[in-house]
């Protein structure tokens, strides 16, 4: 049987991290080189990002970002290679990871594309509402702020 892991990024995955990227999203929601550079660098101890396994393999990686001494976290990016995806590999992981985020943490909120019905169904059936429409959040479409509380 399969099994889904994680483990923290650090700047030896930039490259592994910008080939999942880019098989991911498109030109205009891709992170420039420079700002995944900088989540690995984590100046200010704010952001976590992990490496998501499957049997010890890399398959996707996903980035939070909070603050000192917040009741909430943000999950920024997320994203599976697309061969992996549709097999409950994202929340799997996602429920393993938000075990660890249970204590610390009354809360996580994430935004994501009015049309990414994928991403969507994924956050309800973790349980995550959503909490309002946010207009040309996205360059060219509206996004949903979506909230998950412990």
């Amino acid at each position: 049987m399969s099994e889904i892991s994680y483990r923290n990024a650090n700047e030896s995955d930039f490259n592994l991290i910008w080939k999942i990227e880019n098989s991911c999203f498109n030109k205009i929601d891709l992170f420039k080189k420079h700002q995944i550079k900088h989540f690995l660098r984590n100046p200010n101890k704010s952001i976590i990002t992990d490496i998501i396994l499957l049997d010890n393999q890399p398959i996707g990686w996903a980035c939070y970002l909070t603050r000192k001494f917040a009741s909430f976290i943000r999950l920024y990016s997320l994203c599976i290679f697309p061969n992996y995806r549709g097999k409950g590999y994202a929340k799997e992981y996602l429920s393993k990871r938000f075990q660890t985020f249970s204590d610390k943490f009354k809360r996580i909120y994430l935004e994501v594309r009015i049309s990414n019905e994928n991403a969507r169904m994924l956050y309800k059936s973790l349980g995550f509402k959503e909490l309002r429409i946010l207009k040309d959040y996205y360059v060219n479409e509206d996004g949903i702020k979506m909230e998950y509380n412990f």
